[in-house]
């Protein structure tokens, strides 16, 4: 063995090496203890560079949906809207009527089934 390798053994004490592993052990022991605050610390500090790229898709995706949401033109939503169900409500009873004149003029089995003209 070489001489300065066998020197630094011979300095070795007992005492020394117990400090050296009770060190590492305890080093051990501090690390395991404080990695789940360490991660936490971590992926926060992930989060937060993450941010601006998240505010600027959330800004992106609000200005997307206010583009949906506000009218083109002068006049309320709510007026729209109404105007909307009124034009609705008028063609069902327009359309309610049609289908009366319709099996009023069709003809019917003895049941008040539709028949089919034989042409």
């Amino acid at each position: 063995m070489a001489p300065e390798i066998q020197d630094w053994l011979d300095s070795f004490s007992t005492l020394t090496a117990v400090v050296w592993i009770a060190f590492f052990i305890l080093l051990g022991v501090g690390i395991y203890r404080a990695w789940p605050v360490l991660s936490k610390f971590v992926a926060t500090v992930n989060a937060l560079g993450d941010l601006p790229a998240f505010m600027k898709r959330t800004d992106d995706a609000i200005e997307i949906l206010r583009h949906q949401v506000e009218n083109d033109h002068e006049t309320n939503l709510r007026d729209d809207v109404t105007e909307l169900i009124e034009k609705v409500d008028a063609l069902a009873q327009s359309d309610d009527k049609q289908w009366e004149v319709i099996e009023l003029t069709l003809p019917r089995d003895a049941r008040g089934r539709f028949i089919k003209k034989e042409e």
